[in-house]
């Protein structure tokens, strides 16, 4: 619908002009806004930027990614010139508009010819004019520079056609004008340059980053730093997990409505903009962040860039880069990272985890959409996701995304079972469109080779069953060990502390350690779940360094900390400290704070947790007094050990109070001799059933063993080893001889003395 004329008391101009009811509508809008009553130009553009129609599409094409800055300068513009015209005493009596705005509206009508004017005409005209407001607020906005090249193109090529038509470019932008009724707009018509960055607060405000769930806590330490540092460096081995934290920022920031961190654009160059052409995309970036937040991966390359250092010099910008932990520990100490505190996302818990992706279980299951074939993604699903990632499957990236593939791989199951690819099927996967703990768990097993069975609460009443199965004569310190780890998985430990620290006290080869393996085994799936630290070798001052990294320009920085590079990258593991008394004070400063507060802080400023660790530190102090043990007694002999251990000298008050256990070992008599020996051939036979052998061993056999490799001083080792020596020698022997066929069972008896081995089958 159009207007023929506006009447002159319904703010006309002094002209029969014809004007669209776009046109109209923003004079209204302009004449409601203006507090004299007067319109003026830059009055009239700032209701047009406001009111739907082709000349806001215009505008924004112009303003591109500085919408907000163009349209604050614009207002700023009317402004200005409404209290310019009260104090040279131009404002006119009774007028509804200005001579300017007059002289705006007859040169849009000698545009537009015999058309009506609309908005998209005003816009055109004032870009041509000496005085206007566009090109005005586009300086003051700071427009970047190919943003000011197609607006230089836009009034350099507009020519004045007889019949008064535009062409622009080739485009004649009448003919644009009358199509909207088909839906078309300038914006879509006119060929922009393509954009290299993006403006994350427009996106933001558009809904665009709805999508983006990530742990809170990334976004506020990013804020924090950005706030105040020129330079933020986020350092992670995740280019995705880097850019959701850049796009949650953003989001974050867009709602600052009261401009508190003063960030007017936030200007993102992705990795697939910067590997395509990183000097161009470097180069707008710098341009449109001006007075915002410019996001682009590896900084450092540009540190020679004239204009970095002034932007940066000038503080009319702040930078976030992204740098994996690799070059980080080459970097550190170059020029544009100087004084920078680095920002280590540190991973979600589980919990966190599980909110994130249930926040994401639309997005995602939309993903795996294919027509109407839809998958559904069960809520135990996303707790086992969370539960196996941040157990199993951390290397990929920061949990979300280990638990993001995990379910993404259970969907690719379930279409390959719903199809025709009969050879790739596993045939666990049933034929259903729900994602259950079990898909997910095969999926961790296809992508990792761990297998794991569900979580079974009830299997740790029996738990001593299981670690006696490996170690024997000690049930006292296994009680002790069950007793302490159940309540922990009841959650009746310290949550901020790890989940079990025990001192374990004893002489050699009484089983220390194969508890510590037993443990992980037991906790953990595997005996390699097991980091082992040899405090002999931390017998100095500087060796803490070696524990838990040096610092930033100290000699093996780049190599981290053998302690919390481990539990870093795999957090559910048992810490064997090995004879800890001899490790330094300031060792056992260090682990203090980790008993206590179950974190480490690495030489990079990591923080590290521990708080799904087992602790077990083991030791010979008073070992002497088990020589003893005839003539004392057992208890004697205990009660001396512990007073022993509490001599300050070797341990702290403060430091053994923060252990849940300290367990003094038995030493270990011929009844527990024989059944080492029985584990230990337990053991032999399940290596020998690959090859289709079983080994039997006779009573004689296991006293033989038992009472001639007794020893108060080291205990089982000289047993283990007589069963290496005696039993597994010889045996290799025959295998490899070819007098060992399959199927056979082996008997190893004793004659005259000596431990024999023969194949029944071959008699």
């Amino acid at each position: 619908m159009e207007r023929d004329q506006i009447r002159k008391n319904e703010l006309s101009p002094p002209r029969n002009l014809r004007v669209s009811e776009t046109v109209q509508t923003a004079l209204e809008l302009a004449w409601r806004g203006s507090p004299s009553g007067v319109v003026d130009t830059s009055d009239f553009i700032v209701a047009i930027s406001k009111t739907p129609g082709r000349g806001s599409d215009l505008l924004r094409v112009i303003a591109l990614s500085r919408q907000n800055q163009f349209e604050q300068e614009v207002a700023k513009i009317a402004d200005e010139r409404r209290i310019t015209r009260r104090a040279t005493g131009k404002q006119t009596q009774n007028a509804k508009h200005t001579p300017e705005l007059v002289e705006l509206l007859a040169s849009a009508a000698s545009i537009s010819g015999e058309n009506p004017i609309s908005t998209d005409m005003v816009v055109l005209a004032d870009m041509v004019s000496s005085s206007s407001v566009v090109k005005e607020a586009i300086t003051r906005a700071n427009i970047r520079p190919q943003n000011t090249d197609v607006i230089g193109a836009i009034i350099d090529r507009i020519t004045y056609k007889e019949e008064g038509s535009i062409v622009l470019e080739g485009i004649d932008v009448t003919q644009i004008s009358r199509s909207s009724q088909t839906g078309s707009n300038l914006s879509e018509q006119i060929e922009v340059a393509p954009q290299a960055a993006k403006d994350l607060l427009i996106q933001a405000k558009e809904g665009k980053l709805n999508g983006v769930v990530i742990r809170p806590k990334w976004v506020t330490e990013v804020i924090a730093s950005v706030d105040k540092n020129p330079v933020t460096v986020l350092v992670t081995d995740s280019t995705d997990d880097a850019e959701d934290i850049v796009r949650g920022t953003a989001s974050q920031l867009s709602r600052d409505r009261r401009k508190l961190f003063g960030v007017g654009s936030f200007v993102m160059v992705g990795q697939d903009e910067y590997e395509q052409n990183s000097n161009t995309s470097f180069e707008r970036g710098i341009s449109e962040g001006m007075g915002g937040v410019l996001y682009i991966p590896n900084l450092h390359e540009y540190q020679g860039d004239r204009n970095l250092r002034l932007a940066l010099s000038g503080k009319k910008l702040k930078i976030i880069t992204h740098v994996t932990e690799s070059d980080w520990k080459k970097l550190y100490g170059e020029r544009i990272y100087r004084g920078v505190k680095p920002i280590f996302p540190e991973p979600p818990t589980v919990e966190e985890t599980q909110q994130i992706l249930k926040k994401k279980r639309r997005d995602l299951e939309e993903d795996f959409r294919i027509g109407d074939f839809k998958i559904h993604i069960t809520s135990a699903s996303i707790e086992e996701a969370a539960r196996l990632a941040d157990r199993y499957y951390r290397d990929v990236s920061l949990p979300p995304g280990g638990a993001k593939r995990l379910l993404e791989r259970a969907a690719t199951n379930i279409k390959i079972n719903n199809s025709q690819m009969l050879s790739l099927h596993d045939k666990r996967v049933r034929k259903d469109t729900n994602i259950d703990p079990a898909d997910v768990r095969i999926a961790l097993e296809q992508l990792t080779g761990i297998e794991v069975k569900p979580e079974d609460a009830r299997r740790y009443l029996d738990m001593e069953k299981d670690l006696k199965k490996r170690v024997t004569g000690q049930n006292e310190a296994i009680t002790a060990i069950s007793e302490a780890i159940r309540r922990a998985k009841a959650g009746l430990k310290n949550p901020k502390q790890p989940i079990g620290r025990f001192i374990f006290m004893g002489p050699s080869g009484v089983g220390k350690t194969e508890s510590s393996k037993a443990l992980a085994e037991f906790l953990f799936g595997s005996e390699e779940e097991i980091i082992t630290l040899d405090m002999s070798e931390y017998m100095e001052k500087h060796t803490v360094s070696r524990m838990i990294g040096a610092p930033p320009g100290y000699v093996g920085y780049e190599e981290g900390g053998q302690l919390t590079e481990a539990v870093r990258k795999r957090p559910y593991r048992v810490i064997l400290f090995d004879e800890i008394e001899k490790a330094h004070r300031d060792v056992q400063n260090v682990l203090l704070q980790l008993l206590d507060e179950g974190r480490l802080t690495d030489g990079q400023g990591r923080s590290v947790d521990f708080r799904n660790t087992v602790v077990i530190m083991t030791g010979n102090v008073g070992s002497e007094f088990y020589r003893l043990e005839n003539e004392l007694g057992s208890e004697k002999v205990k009660n001396a050990v512990l007073e022993e251990i509490k001599d300050p000298e070797k341990f702290r008050p403060e430091f053994l109070n923060r252990v849940d256990k300290i367990i003094v070992f038995n030493s270990l008599d011929s009844d527990d001799l024989k059944k080492i020996v029985d584990i230990q051939i337990s053991g032999v036979n399940r290596k020998l059933a690959e090859q289709g052998l079983s080994l039997t061993i006779t009573n004689e056999v296991k006293e033989f063993l038992a009472s001639t490799n007794v020893s108060s001083e080291y205990g089982a080792r000289p047993l283990v080893r007589a069963i290496s020596q005696l039993i597994e020698t010889p045996l290799s022997l025959r295998i490899l001889e070819g007098k060992m066929r399959k199927n056979s069972k082996v008997a190893v008896t004793l004659k005259n003395g000596k431990i024999e081995i023969e194949s029944l089958k071959n008699k």
